[in-house]
């Protein structure tokens, strides 16, 4: 079994949207955090400011605009550690974040794979970090459907991440699932010539989810230059 590439113009918005309908997400989850610029010892770096939900129906508003407003409501909770669940979601500030206003400034907003179904249990999206350079315009895409070849990730879509790629799964796995696909992920990251990014797997296993950025991320004291907001450029179909 192979993969196809086919280019497709489609908000990201709408790919979270039709994800949520094929696996009956009743509320995604969120993450407020500051992208990792540092090297990777085995630690999950406490990059994470707070985790939210909403659902997959408010996604009619654009992402910038939920950013923004987490980001408002996140510093005006910052002293308190507590904001009120108002306006369609709930905010829970990380236990390790020292509440330092301008860590917020430094944030981007990320989904995590973790979610909530109508049935009221736990899945997990299948999420991919790659690692290659890449471009809006799909150069090194066929390393990367060499990658999704082999670990047989099954459909999904394509999304342009900065430099790289994003992979989002149409399909959803129970916990333990999870665990096995992100292992497989991790044995493949160390293989040579991999087109994954070779730290991603090992550090969302550590965190117990794994999370992928939506907004563009910001130059953080020139460690590291600023990302575009991740864009879909296409969809991934087995043949």
């Amino acid at each position: 079994m192979a993969y196809l590439f086919k280019p497709a113009a489609i908000e990201m918005e709408d790919m979270l949207l039709e994800i949520a309908d094929r696996n009956g997400v009743k509320k995604y989850n969120f993450a407020l955090y500051m992208p990792t610029f540092f090297d990777y010892d085995g630690v999950v770096p406490h990059t994470l400011i707070c985790a939210l939900s909403n659902e997959p129906g408010q996604l009619k508003t654009p992402l910038d605009n939920l950013y923004r407003d987490v980001c408002r409501k996140a510093a005006a909770g910052a002293s308190t550690r507590q904001v009120s669940p108002k306006d369609g979601f709930d905010i829970i500030f990380s236990d390790h974040w020292n509440g330092e206003i301008d860590d917020i400034c430094r944030s981007c907003l990320g989904i995590k794979s973790l979610f909530l179904t109508e049935k009221n249990h736990y899945r997990h999206m299948k999420h991919i970090d790659f690692g290659i350079q890449g471009d809006v315009h799909g150069n090194e895409i066929e390393h990367a459907l060499e990658e999704l070849n082999a670990i047989k990730t099954g459909n999904g879509w394509l999304v342009f991440s900065g430099n790289s790629y994003h992979f989002h799964g149409m399909d959803s796995l129970d916990h333990m699932e999870w665990k096995r696909y992100m292992g497989m992920l991790a044995e493949q990251a160390e293989k040579k010539d991999t087109a994954l990014d070779e730290k991603w797997p090992g550090m969302q296993l550590a965190r117990g989810c794994s999370i992928l950025r939506l907004t563009e991320a910001p130059n953080v004291a020139d460690l590291m230059p600023m990302k575009p907001k991740p864009v879909v450029i296409g969809k991934i179909e087995e043949k």
